[in-house]
């Protein structure tokens, strides 16, 4: 294994890139006959000698475009307008420092019997790099097709997720996950479920940003995984429909419709997934004492069997030139079923069985999501110059019912066994609404210099009441529990934010400096049987600044280093004293005192580009003060208590390389390794909480296209032990098929994907501690079989550069996005 991962770190080591992208290329199109300006061209810029397209914009009402960010190289223009003939400018050359590149006025010579439009596309690279992040193109990647938002986190380098569904970014749970760059109510916040909830193919790029400027919020000591959606870019309508099933038991469907013209856009669209999965699990532990020892084992059986609907609305209108003014409206319903098993086995200091205790329990899930939007963009007349304003209000209701059926039997109880029946039910609902109002207003001061400065606040209001009823025997009536019968609860969270960036460039150096300001409040009520007062009021502000600095050589590869401080908030469920009694022998209870987590964070890379392969390779160093630990604890009856605890500090340093390699037109393939290692000191708690590790991540895919309009992609992934303060996690890994064929022309594709086909991916850890020792694993159906059909119509010309000539350009998902 060591040579192996010293061969494949040598691999990506020798194979790092990244572009340099300084010139502006610039021009304008007329008619040969009439002089005229000829508005909505399409550019394209090709480079040679192979005619790659790099990049393409339109011509605005003036006939005039530009491309920005141009590397240096050998290039040619292709210009296509509808009724005119295409025209190719002879070819130029890009130098290194060269700032601009005028190539005047082109005039087109007319073509009567031209009566088709032309679209220019062009497949975008599986990773892209940014000035502070990494561009993951996933619309392209078959083997999620027919899944979730899920599904395509695992293919994300640097990620990992558990049987949970919870996300790490680098070893770390303190991610924030953002759509379209803003967060979610989706199942209440709860990251795991948001995921889940949101399907595959509306998903259009996902953005890791490990270390984020000032304009972000500051929360998420990890970074920010952003996941942008598809949005609409064709004049007329267009749309497309889509359905998969499994050969199993699951199946899904959406259709989307758009119009857009050149004065407003419509959008909406609609989504089914019916997505039953199985689980089961195991744990066994031995219960250390001074005066005796046993042992318990518990075996899990369960099934998931949620139905998930999306419905999305959107809209556009553009005022003027300079204006642009977005609405938009999302219902996200889901509703499951989760029946499970689990049958528990005590054995005494003999490693003899004495009772068990076999538990059903069903779990009925609802959930109704609205998100509702308001944007507003300026754009001046001064390029460079640009505001916007944006108000969101989500609401999130989520109800749950469980229902726990138990039969205990004693085996030793003389003169024979003694069995008895248990009954209890268990109402969990709650209430996620969250307000935001946002303004961001950036000033070019010239060509290579701006400031970014805005303002944020966010109010986040979660309400809740929990009941556990218990069933009299005697009256056959449920009871309240006497212990955690019922509790009520509040929480509302507020932060408001400021923030200024500036950034710069001089020659081959360019750098950024940003300070970001939030104030915190925090005011929490509860109560409960055991705990009549339950409250938290905390306040608190902090400054976190983040730096930038990049140097570009003259063979298209960047120095980088970055700087930044963040934080990581408790969540609310860390936070209430209240005991959670699903397991009746896994104990779940918040913690009011938590503080939270202040992260710093600093990043130094080296990337290269070469002809057609990119890489890319960071060093990084992390340390988290107030730590916040996941700490089990065992009482005398054996009963296992999960609390969260503030340690002194994590830290943690390590390397990721990327590389991605085109080795021909049929074949390419991209490889990532992140290795670290972590050391946890949680002392201040109890002597010897300590533990340190190296654990790494190898994820590997490759795409070929062997035949017309098809294409097959293998991805195989693997996730080492990592140490944690009370033990280990164990190692994961799966590999994944896919193969896609294009059919009708063109407009639809046939997807066959297969997921974990070795069933491997299996979440587990073992502790090791002075009272107990566990070793628990866990899974769910992760080897499935999809067949999916998709079919796109409508109109084929791309809008997108449209809005450009109106003085910007939209990124990161925009406001139109479908999902």
């Amino acid at each position: 294994m060591k040579k192996s991962l010293l061969f494949i770190t040598t691999l990506l080591l020798f194979t790092f890139f990244i572009q340099a992208q300084n010139t502006t290329i610039s021009g304008k199109i007329i008619g040969a006959a009439d002089k005229a300006p000829v508005a909505f061209g399409a550019v394209a810029l090709l480079q040679l000698p192979d005619s790659t397209l790099v990049k393409g914009t339109t011509t605005d009402l003036d006939g005039l475009f530009k491309l920005e960010n141009v590397s240096a190289g050998n290039y040619t223009l292709k210009i296509q307008v509808l009724s005119f003939k295409d025209y190719f400018t002879p070819p130029f050359i890009i130098q290194q420092n060269d700032t601009e590149k005028k190539l005047g006025t082109i005039a087109l010579q007319a073509d009567v019997q031209r009566i088709k439009q032309v679209e220019v596309t062009a497949e975008k690279p599986f990773v892209q790099q940014q000035a502070d992040k990494k561009v993951y193109n996933v619309e392209k990647n078959i083997t999620s097709t027919g899944g979730t938002a899920n599904d395509i986190i695992q293919n994300i380098p640097s990620v990992s997720q558990d049987a949970d569904g919870n996300i790490s970014l680098r070893g770390s749970e303190n991610v924030s996950i953002l759509i379209n760059g803003k967060p979610s109510t989706i199942a209440g916040g709860d990251k795991a479920q948001i995921l889940q909830q949101i399907p595959a193919n509306t998903i259009q790029s996902v953005e890791i940003i490990t270390n984020p400027s000032s304009k972000y919020d500051a929360e998420g000591s990890a970074g920010i995984i952003n996941i942008v959606t598809k949005r609409n870019e064709k004049e007329n309508l267009s749309g497309n429909v889509g359905a998969n099933f499994t050969v199993y038991n699951k199946a899904g469907g959406n259709v989307a419709l758009n119009y857009k013209n050149k004065h407003y856009s419509l959008g909406a669209s609609y989504s089914a997934n019916y997505n039953p999965r199985f689980s089961e699990g195991y744990s066994k532990r031995q219960n250390i004492f001074a005066d005796t020892t046993f042992a318990s084992e518990q075996i899990t059986n369960g099934d998931r069997i949620p139905l998930n609907q999306n419905a999305r609305i959107t809209g556009e209108y553009y005022a003027g030139k300079y204006n642009i003014i977005g609405a938009n409206f999302s219902v996200n319903a889901e509703k499951s079923e989760s029946p499970e098993t689990i049958e528990f086995l005590n054995y005494d200091s003999n490693n003899l069985l004495g009772d068990k205790r076999i538990r059903n329990v069903v779990n009925d899930r609802k959930s109704l999501n609205l998100d509702a939007g308001l944007n507003y963009k300026r754009t001046f007349k001064k390029k460079g110059r640009e505001l916007t304003l944006d108000a969101t209000f989500s609401n999130n209701e989520r109800n749950e019912t469980f229902v726990f059926e138990d039969t205990y039997t004693i085996l030793n109880y003389l003169p024979g066994s003694y069995n008895y029946r248990f009954s209890q039910i268990n109402k969990d609902n709650g209430t996620t609404t969250q307000y935001i109002g946002q303004a961001d207003y950036t000033h070019a001061i010239n060509k290579s210099s701006k400031i970014e400065t805005g303002v944020k606040a966010s109010v986040r209001d979660i309400a809740g009441d929990y009941v556990l009823d218990n069933l009299d025997t005697i009256s056959n009536e449920y009871i309240p529990d006497s212990l955690n019968g019922s509790r009520i609860f509040n929480y509302v969270e507020q932060v408001y934010a400021a923030y200024v960036n500036y950034s710069n460039k001089f020659k081959d150096f360019s750098y950024q400096f940003g300070l970001r300001g939030e104030q915190t409040f925090i005011d929490g009520s509860g109560k409960s049987f055991t705990t009549p007062d339950a409250s938290i009021n905390r306040s608190y502000f902090n400054i976190f600044p983040t730096g930038f600095l990049a140097y570009t050589f003259k063979k298209q590869h960047q120095l980088q280093l970055s700087y930044t401080k963040r934080i990581s908030r408790p969540w609310f469920r860390q936070l209430m004293p209240f005991v959670e009694v699903s397991d009746p022998f896994n104990l779940r209870i918040g913690n009011p005192n938590l503080n939270p987590e202040i992260f710093h964070s600093i990043e130094f890379g080296w990337n290269k580009t070469f002809s057609k392969h990119f890489t890319s390779a960071n060093i990084y160093y992390r340390q988290t003060n107030n730590n916040i630990g996941r700490i089990r604890t065992l009482n005398e009856e054996g009963i296992s208590i999960v609390s969260f605890e503030n340690l002194n500090k994590q830290y943690s340093y390590g390397i990721e390389l990327i590389a991605r390699n085109n080795w021909f037109k049929w074949w390419d393939m991209t490889t990532s390794l992140n290795g670290y290692q972590t050391f946890v000191n949680g002392n201040n708690l109890a002597a010897g909480l300590s533990n340190s590790g190296f654990a790494y991540n190898l994820k590997h895919s490759q795409n070929f296209r062997f035949w017309k309009n098809a294409s097959f992609q293998i991805s195989a992934s693997y996730m080492s032990p990592m140490p944690t303060a009370q033990g280990e996690m164990k190692s994961i890994w799966g590999i994944d098929l896919a193969l896609k064929k294009d059919v009708l022309k063109g407009k639809g594709s046939v997807t066959i994907n297969a997921q974990d086909i070795f069933f491997s991916r299996i979440f587990g850890f073992e502790q090791d501690q002075p009272n107990f020792q566990q070793d628990f694993w866990r899974r769910r159906e992760s080897r499935v079989v999809t067949i999916s059909f998709n079919y796109r119509f409508g109109s084929s010309e791309n809008w997108n550069n449209r809005k450009k000539g109106r003085g910007g350009s939209q990124e990161g998902g925009g406001m139109m996005e479908d999902y």
